[in-house]
């Protein structure tokens, strides 16, 4: 019963048997998800991913093959999930192909501190997440999968190829690498 959706604020889900838990008597999918300090649907309670009774690995569907959905796949999938990354387009991290000039700009170099201003708006809402994955975080993923990285004036960072498509590529290859399913 799934009709193709008008546009992206027309979204439909579709509910495969057996994947949502049922819920309780009065109602609430998750009845301890107001617990203090509990992630609802984990089973630490601080975990990231969700966790499944018996072992069952969880499965994450990331839609969009952008920069930052390559990026949430791969993390994904380097904590234990099952991960498929979807995308409309003919080629994953297409808008990479188009930074820099076709080279490109991967991120700046600067201390995570001077990055917040550098944010148009209120930069510091992105705090957090500057903390969780950073500028050296994304350089060292690149480097540790055979792309050298180089900064330039600005701390602008480039591949040392000058070539957008060696980064998507090597985005490409680590996604293989961590069995990403597109």
């Amino acid at each position: 019963d799934l009709k193709e959706p008008a546009g992206p604020a027309d979204v439909r889900f579709h509910r495969v048997p057996g994947e949502i838990p049922e819920t309780d008597p009065g109602g609430d999918p998750d009845p301890g998800r107001h617990e203090k300090g509990r992630i609802p649907g984990t089973d630490s309670g601080r975990s990231g991913l969700p966790g499944k009774p018996g072992g069952e690995m969880t499965r994450v569907i990331v839609v969009g093959a952008g920069a930052a959905g390559i990026l949430a796949a791969i993390k994904a999938a380097e904590n234990g999930a099952r991960v498929l990354l979807l995308e409309k387009m003919a080629m994953p991290g297409r808008k990479l192909m188009i930074t820099g000039k076709g080279r490109c700009n991967i991120t700046n170099a600067c201390d995570m501190r001077d990055m917040i201003p550098m944010i148009p708006g209120n930069g510091k809402f992105l705090f957090g997440a500057f903390h969780t994955f950073t500028n050296r975080d994304i350089m060292e993923l690149l480097e540790e999968n055979g792309l050298p990285v180089k900064v330039e004036r600005g701390g602008r960072v480039f591949p040392q190829s000058d070539r957008a498509l060696d980064v998507v590529d090597t985005l490409k290859k680590i996604l293989r690498k961590k069995k990403v399913r597109s």
